[in-house]
């Protein structure tokens, strides 16, 4: 009974040590804390476009960036900003799908 008992507590330490070992999250938010983004701000009113998202500048795996948390006083079409950001899980809207969703933590007006 106990070699039972030690085998299966020998087992389970084994899988859990094992199953850390990959755990490594590549994650680009971390990458972007320090770096800010160059983008452009588009405000569009047509008919199944996304209404309010960030074009960037500077090439990225990304169509452009919807963000959840951009201040009002941002909110100008053509506005040119730099801002860092965080992924967001926060629901995108259906007309901006191909989009990223992204909490901004600092916007700067570019000139």
């Amino acid at each position: 009974m106990k070699q039972i008992i030690f085998a299966f507590l020998a087992a389970t330490v084994f899988l859990f040590g094992f199953s850390a070992c990959g755990n490594k999250k590549n994650d680009s938010s971390a990458e972007n804390a320090n770096m800010m983004m160059d983008g452009e701000v588009i405000i569009s009113q047509k008919d199944g476009a996304c209404a309010l998202w960030i074009m960037t500048t500077k090439t990225s795996s990304v169509a452009g960036f919807y963000p959840v948390n951009l201040d009002d006083q941002f909110k100008v079409n053509g506005l040119k900003i730099a801002f860092n950001y965080s992924d967001s899980r926060a629901p995108l809207p259906e007309s901006c799908q191909t989009l990223k969703a992204i909490v901004i933590s600092e916007v700067k007006i570019l000139k």
